[in-house]
């Protein structure tokens, strides 16, 4: 079978890249329990519920805010109350990224459901995110509205590795086909990133933290409001020694990597029914890349210790928002810019003579958008749209066994939009969207989005369902590259369902839930090695099973997440590379009083499969399963000033993510946060 493989791509091949071997005869059987299993535990849960209902009636609704009446923002582009939302979303708060204590959203995103975390080596190591199954270039990116993938990535897909937590006051994982209001690069699902709005006095936090591989960050961030503005701003800077990201048999030099992040936001009200809000991110950051093996240079396995590679990138948004003073209507207007700069050197050393690779990508996308909200009575809304983007992108490489390069190569594309958000009786809650973009390489593409939620108060019960189909248009590289673009591809298209059930127990103590999820994605991106193209070659499909049951006493709280995710090419039946069947991670917090907390994180990653490039072809093999723990802990000494701690990979678990490619043994690390 024809297979796509990048160097240090987060895959190190799409869905195609599969080797010969078939799957094994039981997936098949597994997968028909587990949909059994599903269905079985959708009927069960309401009869709990009813249960647990009619045996606590007379104790308060103390409904968790999480699960049953927060907000989100992704699933409509608006502001939804959760029991209204058909998708399947998880939400991230500020208080939980603090209590966490983690340092980067990589980290933060390895315990959700339905999520696959890769990342090469140590700290700024490349870094992706499949969801369910679906290919890391299949899932968008945006913060603060703004879309964050970058065009000269071979797939397009966002490079997690410098995005920090700073001044993040909430994150939005949307699973499933949401190409309506996304458009391209969203046909898995969409991370969305808010960042704080200041509100009240104004408040500044400084914070230091130190710990495993001489590792150091420093941040501070300030926020506050007066009656017409709000702002926020933030500034970290981290660096870190580092590990050899090729095993310890083969080098123990360490891969330092320097970051440098700043963000900010301005909301300005000029009247009480239209605000002008400004965005800005950007991040500069240095790395030392190990290479785990080459096939070219018969070297096998080995470490090259000049190969060098820095990233600046920044995300501009300007929003005009106005209203009429009884909010039936509103507009908004919106331009965004975002710039992505990627050099990687590799210069002469004794080993290898000339300098085995140097290339270096400049990416822009200028996008704007024109959005009308029409509520003309409550529960009723009606949301319009178009947008225009453009994407351009200039390259210079050298891999050693060829040069190429591209000057202003450009796409545009332009979307139009319809989304209907409907209810009936505050119980039912319906969506209907269509889209069409029109990209100039490729022409035009329809797509159609529907969901509804039966969510009746009183039974702590919401039955949830989705169906939508999307597509991925092929990125810039993949059409214009000299080497391996073909300007004749044909949008990757996808077909994506789900359906579930949550349950509120005990009176909002404790929540359960089951989605059944289902996604099939065809003309998907591959690599034809007779003529070192890329070409419209596989198809694949992508099913399994989302279960979570949370319980909340007194001050404790425990929430349990399991995922089973059954990916494979629909062609020969084998499994994708780097997605585990089974997934499983359990959190608890106790705080005994307001000064003090302490958490356990436990994660279970099942077996994947990857390819050994060190031999010719690659030849499949097998990552084990692993299961790591975390600790962290926090006291706030006195009124302003907390001391954190955390322990990662507590038991040192050898384990990898990416064959050849190590991870951190345990590692401990410290840090003090003052509030001013």
């Amino acid at each position: 079978m024809k297979s796509f493989c990048f160097f240090n791509s987060c895959e190190n091949a799409t869905w195609a890249a599969l080797s010969s071997s078939t799957a094994s005869p039981t997936i098949f059987s597994y997968l028909a329990v587990t949909k059994g299993l599903a269905l079985f535990v959708m009927m069960l849960i309401p009869l709990i519920g009813g249960f647990a209902s009619r045996s606590l009636a007379d104790v308060p609704d103390t409904t968790s805010v999480h699960q049953l009446e927060g907000i989100v923002v992704v699933a409509n582009s608006e502001n939804t109350p959760v029991r209204e939302v058909g998708s399947s979303v998880t939400v991230i708060t500020a208080e939980e990224i603090e209590r966490s204590q983690q340092q980067s959203v990589t980290e933060i995103l390895r315990n959700v459901p339905g999520l696959d975390v890769v990342q090469t080596g140590a700290r700024g190591g490349l870094t992706s995110v499949c969801m369910r199954g679906s290919n890391s270039g299949h899932t968008l990116v945006i913060v603060d509205g703004i879309e964050m993938n970058d065009p000269s990535s071979p797939n397009g897909a966002f490079d997690f590795a410098d995005l920090s937590v700073d001044n993040i006051e909430r994150i939005e994982v949307l699973r499933g086909s949401q190409s309506i209001l996304y458009g391209s690069e969203a046909i898995g699902g969409v991370i969305s990133i808010i960042t704080r709005t200041g509100a009240g006095a104004r408040k500044t936090t400084l914070s230091a933290n130190y710990g495993a591989f001489s590792t150091s960050k420093v941040s501070a961030v300030t926020s506050g409001s007066t009656a017409r503005v709000s702002y926020s701003l933030s500034a970290s800077r981290t660096d870190s020694k580092g590990f050899s990201a090729t095993e310890s048999l083969v080098s123990n030099e360490r891969d330092d990597y320097g970051l440098t992040s700043l963000s900010g936001k301005l909301v300005v009200r000029p009247s009480d029914y239209s605000q002008v809000k400004l965005t800005v991110r950007s991040s500069d950051s240095k790395t030392d890349l190990d290479k785990g093996f080459s096939s070219f240079t018969n070297f096998g396995v080995f470490d090259d210790l000049n190969n060098l590679q820095s990233s600046r990138k920044i995300f501009l948004k300007a929003e005009a928002d106005i209203s009429d003073s009884s909010q039936v209507w509103r507009g908004k207007v919106s331009a965004s810019f975002a710039s992505t700069d990627r050099t990687a050197t590799d210069s002469t050393d004794a080993a290898f003579g000339a300098g085995f690779q140097d290339s270096k990508y400049d990416s822009e996308t200028l996008h704007f958008g024109l959005k009308g909200i029409l509520t003309p009575i409550d529960n009723q809304r009606l949301i319009v749209g178009v947008e225009t983007e453009r994407e351009s992108l200039s390259q210079n490489t050298d891999f050693g066994f060829g040069a190429s390069s591209l000057s202003n190569i450009h796409a545009i594309t332009t979307g139009v939009y319809a989304l209907a958000q409907l209810s009936a009786s505050d119980k039912l809650f319906v969506t209907l969207g269509v889209r069409n973009d029109d990209h100039e390489r490729f022409g035009n593409h329809a797509s159609a989005r529907a969901t509804a939620t039966l969510a009746p108060r009183g039974f702590g019960t919401r039955i949830k369902a989705s169906f939508g189909g999307g597509f991925n248009a092929p990125t810039l590289f993949q059409l214009f590259d000299p080497l391996y673009g073909d300007p004749t591809l044909q949008p990757e298209e996808s077909e994506s369902w789900d359906i579930g059930i949550e349950q509120r127990l005990f009176a909002g103590r404790a929540n359960m839930g089951v989605t059944w999820f289902h996604q099939s994605i065809n003309n998907i991106f591959g690599f034809d090695p007779a003529t070192f193209r890329t070409i419209n070659i596989a198809s694949a499909l992508s099913e399994g099973v989302e279960v979570f049951a949370d319980v909340k006493l007194n001050q404790f709280f425990a929430r349990l997440d399991y995922t089973y995710t059954d990916a494979i090419d629909k062609v020969d039946g084998s499994s994708l590379l780097r997605r585990a069947k089974n997934k499983i991670v359990f959190r608890a917090t106790y705080t005994p009083n307001k000064l003090t907390s302490a958490s356990v994180r436990v994660r279970h990653i099942g077996a994947r499969f990857d390819n050994d490039f060190e031999m010719f072809p690659a030849q499949r093999v097998t990552l084990g399963s692993y299961t790591v723990v975390g600790l962290t802990a926090q006291r706030k000494v006195f009124e302003g000033l907390t001391v954190t701690g955390r322990i990662e990979n507590l038991f040192d678990k050898q384990y990898q993510d990416v064959w050849y490619y190590a991870t951190s043994d345990r590692a401990v690390y410290f840090g003090v946060r003052y509030s001013l």
